[in-house]
């Protein structure tokens, strides 16, 4: 069993969206070549109002399943596809099931209180086969079917970060062996750039640049894995991230 990318979080929160009515052209990202293990990541400026379509296509035959994410610096964006999962915030994501088909769509739009700005966006795609974990297969209690993202609050010394069990192959959840591993990455004190924040953001993205920056977190310090608690250092922006094989 290969590890794979759970999921990954940047202090976000879940919000509601507002759709616009203004359709720009899809962005195409081509698995053409990229059986499962493979990450394709890229970086988008969206201006103004925006109602646009993701088309995955090529999908090679071998991948079981594939997640998307989306990450935007300072705007609330939603992803939906067509089996209507949607999911609002600035660190988001979702999983595409294999089928007789090689492509996918999803559906990407602005919050309504950023529609005056521009944004800019990285969006990830990372390929399994079916014989991966899913991230987020054995959500019992966050809003998609399947949840590979995390829940992430904030108080004045601590920060919460919610994930959901990853599912065996056969939807197995019960009788798993599957062990997860939560990883954290600082980011740079008072920066709070772009480039900073994509930057870190792109070295936990896959699972070895995961491993590599990340600190492991230290089993035993928390009853539910699925659960951590960090201290909160203000003025410095943390990326987290887990690891299932």
């Amino acid at each position: 069993m290969r590890n794979i990318l759970f999921c990954l979080g940047f202090l976000a929160c879940l919000c509601s969206s507002a759709f616009s009515g203004v359709t720009y052209p899809p962005i195409t990202i081509d698995l053409q070549n990229k059986p499962p293990g493979h990450q394709i990541t890229e970086f988008r400026t969206l201006t103004i109002l925006i109602d646009t379509r993701i088309d995955v296509i090529n999908i090679n035959a071998g991948v079981g399943f594939f997640l998307i994410q989306v990450h935007s610096y300072m705007g609330n964006i939603t992803l939906s596809d067509d089996s209507d999962a949607q999911i609002s915030g600035t660190n988001i994501g979702l999983i595409w099931k294999g089928n007789s088909e090689n492509v996918a769509h999803f559906y990407l739009f602005r919050d309504h209180l950023a529609l005056l700005d521009n944004i800019t966006m990285l969006i990830a795609v990372s390929t399994y086969s079916k014989y991966d974990p899913v991230p987020g297969g054995c959500n019992l209690s966050f809003e998609t079917e399947i949840a590979p993202y995390q829940k992430i609050s904030e108080s004045d010394d601590f920060i919460t970060v919610i994930s959901q069990p990853p599912s065996q192959f056969g939807n197995f959840c019960n009788r798993s062996n599957i062990v997860t591993r939560m990883y954290y990455l600082y980011l740079s004190e008072h920066d709070n750039s772009t480039e900073q924040y994509f930057a870190n953001i792109q070295k936990m993205i896959s699972v070895d640049d995961i491993v590599k920056y990340g600190t492991l977190v230290l089993e035993g310090l928390t009853a539910n894995r699925f659960k951590q608690m960090y201290s909160r250092y203000a003025g410095t922006g943390r990326v987290f991230a887990a690891v299932s094989t």
